[in-house]
């Protein structure tokens, strides 16, 4: 099984004296051998080696660095061929459909006999090097002047390992001029070892509440969620616009070890557990009584826990889903924006973030059972039973800072002891299976 490799390498790690004075250190791979070639799913990568160190000083472990486990999500364009160099662009139209692939960082195109064989373009026009959030250097940007088809961006190479907290975070941003849409959204799908969809989570729209509408600021959400034990990948889409027309971006998206919650001040705690039953094709409802102060500019962070029981039968990532928005307020209680977890079949805790926006005086959560789809509603049939429970917030000591997955030097920190080594062998794929023969650890 994939998910027994990923976690043998977990375990199978490296610890090592620090030498005195050392400042930084390089963990470099010998002979790895990272299989990208013979895929089925063009055009992303199926296989990945994530090395990280952490170091032991005064007796703690700091935490694992890079943090950042997602190649690319700066959006960077090495080759200035408009497509950033770890993502590629689903444009589909009635008129026929094209996916946009860099080719500096792999060459690798569509075989003959694939559906995108002829239909693949090696240059577009989706980096912008002059809208981009604060800290970025550039951003991905989509354009639609039609309501024809959907854009998709998705990142080539999102693979995580299994039974681990993980966060997505990142940052977005759409003008949609005088349009309402909730085709604008942030998203990502979790895939077990045989490639097959299990989960759904949605940072940003894709649901009836809330949907992106005029202008937005440039807004930094996170998710964070525990993968199954047999998570393989993610397809994480930063931005996707399906029908809408206008302009959306999204740029310094991570995917990090670790939850968004547990280590600030709770300052509110859900008493009660909150079951909701809508009826098929209906939606329930619960809203908090009474919101609790916020501060403008300060990270807010939630956790809960939901479940969502449907008959098995029900399409896990389209039929039937529940929600918890963190809804900001004004002074006069007006909706200002939100951070929120949307999932299709919860099974571990999950959780949201983002900082409190200008004008922010309370902030609510809204609790939702959808028992709907927007897709095909055939089978539909059954009852829907979301239970709601162990729900707190609190300002979060996480930090948004993006920071580069990084294969160079890591700094040491003063004190520090002894280092560990771990790495992650991650497939999609069965058949494509990476491997290194050692590590080789330098100093400076």
């Amino acid at each position: 099984m994939l998910f027994m490799l990923a976690l043998m390498m977990q375990t199978s790690q490296s610890i090592v004296d620090v030498p005195p004075q050392a400042e930084r250190v390089t963990a470099a791979l010998v002979k790895p051998v990272i299989p990208n070639a013979g895929s089925r799913d063009w055009p992303v990568l199926p296989a990945d080696i994530i090395t990280q160190v952490r170091f032991e000083t005064k007796g703690n472990w700091t935490d694992w660095q890079p943090r950042n486990m997602l190649r690319g999500g700066d959006m960077a364009d090495s080759d200035g061929d408009g497509i950033p160099d770890w993502v590629s662009v689903m444009r589909l139209r009635e008129s026929g459909n094209l996916m946009f692939a860099d080719t500096s960082i792999f060459p690798w195109m569509p075989p003959e006999g694939d559906y995108w064989h002829g239909k693949d373009r090696d240059e577009g026009r989706f980096t912008d090097k002059i809208e981009h959030p604060p800290g970025a250097r550039q951003s991905l940007r989509l354009n639609r002047g039609t309501s024809d088809g959907q854009d998709t961006a998705a990142m080539r190479l999102d693979l995580v390992p299994p039974d681990t907290d993980l966060t997505v975070c990142g940052w977005t941003k759409y003008d949609l001029g005088s349009e309402t849409s909730m085709g604008v959204m942030a998203r990502f799908h979790e895939f077990d070892a045989e490639g097959n969809r299990v989960n759904k989570y949605v940072l940003l729209g894709d649901d009836n509440f809330h949907q992106p509408s005029g202008r937005s600021e440039w807004v930094w959400r996170a998710l964070s969620f525990h993968s199954r034990p047999d998570t393989t990948f993610l397809n994480l889409y930063p931005i996707r616009m399906i029908e809408a027309q206008g302009s959306a971006w999204a740029s310094n998206y991570e995917i990090r070890l670790g939850s968004v919650w547990g280590s600030g001040k709770v300052i509110y705690r859900m008493r009660e557990r909150v079951i909701l039953t809508p009826k098929v094709f209906e939606i329930a409802t619960w809203i908090q009584p009474k919101p609790v102060k916020v501060k403008p500019g300060k990270l807010y962070a939630f956790r809960i826990s939901m479940r969502n029981d449907v008959p098995a039968h029900y399409e896990p990532t389209h039929q039937a889903w529940v929600s918890a928005y963190l809804e900001f307020l004004d002074k006069d209680m007006r909706f200002l924006d939100y951070c929120k977890v949307m999932a299709f079949r919860p099974e571990y805790p999950a959780g949201a973030a983002m900082r409190a926006p200008e004008g922010s005086t309370y902030a609510r959560f809204m609790l939702v059972a959808s028992h709907i789809t927007y897709g095909e509603k055939a089978g539909m049939d059954g009852s829907m039973t979301a239970t709601f429970d162990d729900l707190q917030l609190e300002e979060s000591d996480f930090d948004p800072t993006f920071t580069p997955r990084n294969d160079g030097p890591i700094d040491v920190p003063k004190g520090a002891a002894k280092m560990e080594v771990r790495s992650f062998l991650l497939s999609r794929e069965k058949s494509l299976k990476p491997s290194f023969e050692r590590y080789e650890v330098g100093w400076e």
